[in-house]
């Protein structure tokens, strides 16, 4: 079930980037779920008091979904590409069923010191360089905890476009079949 829910999300959020839009919130809870087992990406967790504590109040007052956001949207302005960061988070959610939020062992302001120094020192040294990653969960292939991995460089440009992940999913899909 989780090829298909990561399938459907590539799609959602493949159809926003050729809208050019950036959603800049992309998590579980922002997905729902109907009954036929289709997921809609919507934008209705701030609304929620219940997701409150997954959201880090910045210095300016700005409520930041920190757990999931791309290292360079802290401190530049967001691109398709941080969408991709928070893609890959959201698929890591969905791949350890929902059980624990990103980066538990980190406390907001650990994890908000560790992804500012590490975007601001452009010490950027190989293609290899990614920032704290997330463990690969039990029923997730290799493969695509290595493609998790791509999405979570550190470098934003080096991050795989979504058309190639969607690409990626459908093939999978079209496997199955």
């Amino acid at each position: 079930m989780n090829i298909y829910f990561s399938h459907q999300l590539s799609n959602a959020l493949e159809y926003l980037s050729h809208l050019n839009i950036i959603h800049n919130d992309i998590a579980t809870r922002n997905c729902l779920l109907f009954s036929d087992f289709t997921i809609k990406l919507t934008d209705c967790a701030m609304a929620l008091s219940q997701y409150e504590h997954e959201y880090w109040l910045s210095n300016n007052g700005e409520k930041l979904p920190l757990r999931w956001f791309a290292p360079e949207a802290l401190t530049t302005n967001a691109t398709l590409k941080s969408d991709i960061y928070s893609f890959a988070v959201t698929l890591w959610e969905i791949w350890s069923r929902c059980s624990y939020l990103p980066h538990t062992s980190l406390t907001n302001e650990e994890l908000y010191q560790y992804l500012v120094y590490r975007q601001s020192s452009n010490q950027i040294e190989d293609l290899n360089e990614y920032i704290i990653r997330l463990s690969q969960p039990p029923d997730c292939s290799k493969e695509i905890y290595d493609l998790l991995c791509e999405c979570w460089h550190i470098d934003g440009t080096k991050r795989p476009h979504i058309s190639d992940i969607a690409l990626y999913f459908r093939r999978q899909i079209n496997s199955l079949s």
